[in-house]
């Protein structure tokens, strides 16, 4: 079994390897990068409301609830079964809600495809953390690098609309 750069099992790549229908010189490719996001693929129909998959702390709301201004939100969009959304919630989604940064900006996860995500373009990877104001984007983190510079990102943004890291 590969690893990627956070010492993970890589099975994916191999898994779609076994059909036949990647390349092995793409498959290494996807096991180097395995941490960065996985590319939106559209879920089959019936999915809505359904946890990312197995340890997964919440449900992916099918629409993106209106916020007042001056509330800041993290929203996670993902799909269903996305492996790096599972990596997301094993490294940083069990410990956001009681963080600093979770108290100061909570957490909804929404379904990619949700409504009122139309307004935000170029959600292109999933898991995509839009960090809004209201409903105003004023952050994004695109894919899952990995649980630090997660946070260090997380915090870069936060701290310019009012977020004392480190407090």
């Amino acid at each position: 079994m590969l690893r990627d750069h956070f010492g993970e099992e890589v099975g994916l790549a191999l898994t779609l390897n076994r059909t036949g229908l990647l390349p092995s010189a793409l498959v290494s490719c996807l096991a180097l990068l395995g941490g960065l996001g996985a590319p939106v693929v559209p879920a089959s129909g019936g999915e809505a409301s359904r946890s990312v998959g197995a340890g997964h702390q919440g449900q992916l709301h099918d629409d993106l609830p209106a916020a007042d201004s001056g509330r800041v939100r993290l929203v996670m969009v993902a799909i269903v079964g996305c492996p790096f959304c599972l990596r997301w919630e094993r490294r940083v989604g069990h410990a956001y809600p009681t963080s600093a940064q979770g108290k100061f900006a909570s957490l909804i996860r929404v379904k990619l495809g949700a409504q009122g995500l139309t307004k935000f373009r170029n959600i292109k990877y999933t898991p995509t953390f839009l960090v809004l104001n209201g409903q105003e984007e004023i952050g994004r983190i695109s894919g899952f690098p990995g649980a630090e510079p997660f946070w260090e990102e997380l915090d870069e943004i936060l701290v310019k609309h009012g977020f004392e890291a480190g407090g």
